[in-house]
């Protein structure tokens, strides 16, 4: 369940921590410094989360065009890491898309594409290949996490999933206190015990699910990309 915070208020919660009074001399950041350190804290939340696995907090998806001959595909502009991958040549005929290694590109390469031949994607950079290159249409979807963004104005909101933006203000307090040489041990102490709190719960979402081990198929290029016949 979504828990939106604004920067407003992150920015206000932070000050609160740190004992700072912005509107008398105590005040010590301005805000725009203020939103620096509450976005870098931020962005730190937002990878502890996706890393989380198994419990997608920030998932969103797109979809690619096929082009015959080409094999390179522009990822979207905040794309972050790709979780799944998969062509949809019809409503009811999805394939899915493993990834690659390096040492198994010249081997794909040699394949003929198809519906449900070996092949494979490796993302590069700001673009994802496809091996071998497709000799057809198609429409592909990626399953993917968008970059973390930082917020800009002070009603734009982050979604800190059950309260844990707390975690992120403690953090700018602490800083803050610090940058006025100042003891923030206690606030410290706090923080990671915020911290504590999400790793021990932000994988355990789906209590009854517990994660599974899965075959990875380290046997070999001829099981990871077995040759597959088109569904009927």
């Amino acid at each position: 369940m979504a828990a939106a915070v604004t920067l407003q208020q992150l920015r206000d919660l932070a000050r609160l921590y740190a004992d700072e009074r912005p509107d008398s001399m105590t005040g010590f950041l301005p805000d725009t410094e203020m939103n620096l350190l509450i976005n870098r804290a931020l962005a730190g939340l937002y990878d502890k989360l996706v890393a989380a696995r198994g419990h997608e907090f920030y998932v969103t998806e797109a979809t690619i065009a096929l082009v015959n001959g080409q094999a390179s595909y522009n990822l979207p502009a905040d794309f972050y890491e790709l979780l799944n991958f998969y062509i949809g040549w019809s409503a009811s005929d999805i394939e899915p898309v493993e990834a690659c290694e390096l040492r198994e590109i010249p081997l794909l390469k040699t394949q003929t594409w198809g519906k449900w031949s070996r092949k494979a994607f490796r993302v590069q950079q700001t673009k994802l290949n496809l091996f071998p290159t497709p000799t057809g249409t198609g429409t592909c979807a990626l399953i993917y996490v968008p970059a973390f963004q930082p917020l800009t104005s002070d009603t734009a909101t982050f979604d800190s999933v059950n309260g844990w933006d707390r975690a992120v203000a403690l953090e700018v307090a602490a800083e803050v206190l610090m940058l006025q040489e100042k003891s923030n041990t206690a606030v410290l102490q706090r923080r990671d015990e915020e911290m504590a709190r999400i790793e021990a719960l932000a994988a355990q979402r789906a209590a009854l699910h517990p994660r599974r081990i899965l075959d990875v198929q380290p046997e070999g290029y001829m099981r990871r990309f077995p040759e597959r016949l088109p569904r009927p």
